[in-house]
């Protein structure tokens, strides 16, 4: 019974993983490379477009602000963990101890960003040299990619975020594990969670912190539970029900990291899947 097991597993998890890449790819993928751009906007000018690649890893997202790009700048320009954060999961980014606090009011003193002037990712770096800045228009930063703010009506902004360049290393497997499986999915989750950090402050509703903390906890709850999952599928005979937790925990780990829905919406899911994970416990006692 236990070879067979493996013998099942050695066949279902790459198949697994293959299906799932698949779908991944040909509809997850697309979609939030471009999230909330048009045909157009990918492809105008801006400035940093020079180091950049048409096919860069990271993709091109832009948000419709309901204010002015005069409201919307001053949040744009103080943006820096040395400065006025980054207006994304900072829970999650002070994990790796980048000491970011997001600010939640327009910062006088950080309004002055001229070019030359250095911003840190995290407080103990990388540094981003500002490049180019018009205000209430462009903001580039070296090694970052470029902020534009695209005027749509009289009190109605697009704000835009380009890449400056593609994630690559010379190894396949580098590109394919670290690019396409980590820093994309990644990325887009976080610059998502910036832009729209972004508009609610510009248009004065911003979400309370204490839900952008639970939003990063359901994430990494999400991911605990489909790694005990995994290990039940490992360690147990029957191992079919952790295996089903495991793929739930999969997809609703990339739902709430994706589409961002509410905490109403997220705390449901994830309790669901705990539910889950304990009842497929409560049938597999058996060590494998």
């Amino acid at each position: 019974m236990i070879k067979f097991k493996w013998l099942i597993l050695l066949f279902l998890v790459p198949l697994t993983f293959v299906l799932v890449w698949q779908i991944y790819s040909a509809w997850v993928l697309p979609w939030h490379q471009s999230w909330g751009m048009t045909d157009d906007e990918i492809s105008m000018p801006l400035p940093g477009d020079e180091g950049r690649v048409p096919e860069s890893i990271e993709g091109q997202h832009g948000i419709s602000i309901n204010a002015a790009p005069q409201k919307v700048w001053p949040w744009l320009v103080q943006v820096g963990a040395n400065r006025g954060g980054w207006y994304s999961y900072h829970w999650l980014e002070n994990l790796l101890f980048c000491g970011i606090h997001n600010a939640y009011r327009i910062i006088p003193e950080l309004q002055n960003l001229n070019q030359g002037d250095v911003i840190k990712i995290c407080v103990y770096g990388p540094e981003l040299i500002v490049q180019d800045l018009e205000p209430n228009k462009i903001l580039w930063l070296e090694g970052w990619g470029t902020w534009a703010l695209l005027p749509e009506g009289t009190n109605k902004t697009k704000l835009i975020a380009r890449p400056g360049g593609e994630l690559h290393f010379d190894s396949p497997v580098l590109n394919f594990v670290v690019a396409s499986l980590l820093f994309d999915p990644i990325h887009y989750m976080m610059e998502r969670k910036m832009l729209i950090g972004i508009k609610q402050r510009a248009e004065g509703h911003v979400t309370p912190e204490w839900a952008d903390n639970i939003q990063s906890l359901l994430l990494l709850l999400t991911l605990a539970i489909g790694i005990f999952a995994g290990i039940s599928v490992l360690t147990r005979k029957r191992w079919w029900q952790p295996y089903f937790v495991a793929l739930a925990a999969l997809f609703i780990g990339s739902y709430i990291g994706f589409k961002q829905p509410t905490i109403l919406i997220g705390v449901p899911l994830v309790l669901m899947l705990l539910s889950s994970l304990f009842w497929a416990r409560s049938f597999t006692p058996e060590k494998a």
